[in-house]
């Protein structure tokens, strides 16, 4: 499923406009593939090998404790976030905040980004730049 939002607004001319956008994306979600890493890996969601482990390591403990096959025990959490469009404007993000939350710790958290995520809280990573330019789109996997 795939929900877009969009308005139409009037700016004044010969005037400057401080502009503030704020978000809270809509998250889809379901049951991954079974071969969940190699259908998103580093195509989709940059999986790193550190990730890919975690994942097994998960699926296999719950898969011993409820004996399920591979992947099913696992749910899925798919949120993208169209960034790019941002490079069109007139010059850069004066001034950019993402807050990503994985919403549980026992969490794997997957996700394209070239910035340095701080871990700020025990789901929370923080980025935060001035005149940023974004490179890419937002695509966030987060498996529980």
């Amino acid at each position: 499923m795939r929900t877009r939002f969009y308005w139409t607004q009037r700016f004044p001319a010969h005037r400057t406009l401080i502009i503030g956008h704020s978000y809270q994306p809509i998250t889809g979600g379901g049951m991954p593939p079974e071969d969940v890493v190699e259908s998103y890996g580093a195509s989709r969601y940059c999986m790193d090998r550190w990730t890919r482990l975690a994942i097994d390591a998960k699926a296999a403990w719950r898969r011993l404790r409820q004996g399920w096959n591979q992947y099913s025990v696992l749910r899925e959490y798919q949120t993208d976030y169209i960034l790019e469009t941002a490079r069109t404007w007139h010059g850069p993000i004066g001034r950019f905040h993402l807050t990503v939350d994985k919403l549980k710790a026992g969490n794997i958290l997957s996700l394209c980004w070239d910035g340095p995520l701080a871990k700020t809280g025990p789901t929370t990573y923080e980025f935060t730049a001035v005149n940023f330019t974004p490179a890419r789109d937002i695509r966030m996997l987060v498996l529980e």
